[in-house]
């Protein structure tokens, strides 16, 4: 198995379009195939804060997910609307944790598949 997991933001005034949007976006991505499961949580502390873990049954299949039409409205969503934080990717018993304050113009596919 494996997982990646998205902390991130949302930009100012766009909580509301991202909560009407993440639906079926999230909808749509767990119809890809090796789809273990989904879960995004919102902080109870901070409205604007999220946690969103896709959690795939291989990397072959997690790589797929990456050239998908369902993952390029997922990350189409995240550019408009979020700041990503930070990417996790946990492999087994590996986890690579990339912080993308300093990244804020490195592609987000590109950088997930370097890690993979």
């Amino acid at each position: 198995m494996i997982n990646i997991i998205f902390n991130f933001k949302t930009k100012p005034t766009k909580n509301l379009e991202f909560m009407q949007s993440a639906g079926p976006i999230i909808i749509d991505v767990r119809k890809v195939k090796g789809c273990l499961g989904i879960d995004l949580q919102q902080d109870g502390q901070d409205k604007d804060t999220f946690r969103l873990k896709l959690s795939w049954q291989n990397q072959n299949l997690i790589r797929e997910l990456l050239k998908s039409s369902e993952y390029e409205f997922l990350e189409g969503a995240f550019k408009v609307l979020c700041e990503i934080q930070s990417i996790e990717i946990i492999n087994g018993q590996q986890t690579i944790i990339t912080d993308m304050h300093n990244n804020r113009k490195t592609n987000i596919k590109k950088q997930i598949l370097s890690e993979l």
